[in-house]
């Protein structure tokens, strides 16, 4: 039995713009991995401490493999 391949869901651009806005704010977004955990819906102690579970990007991007969502965060903070 094989299982069927995953489809990937798009992460829209304007909601990475969004990202790196909010990245801007609130400090404890910087790396990529705590941005990527944001976007996927993932809690940790910084995000609980910064009460960013109740913001409206909070779990946009759960449908997205963890690894795609951490790649581009990446990318987008090394381009800004």
């Amino acid at each position: 039995m094989t299982l069927p391949a995953r489809r990937m869901a798009k992460i829209d651009p304007a909601l990475l713009q969004q990202a790196a806005a909010l990245r801007r704010k609130y400090v404890v977004l910087a790396e990529p991995q705590v941005m990527a955990r944001f976007l996927c819906g993932l809690n940790s102690p910084a995000l609980i401490k910064n009460k960013l579970g109740g913001h409206a990007l909070f779990g946009t991007l759960c449908d997205v493999p963890f690894a795609e969502v951490e790649r581009q965060c990446g990318a987008v903070s090394d381009s800004s």
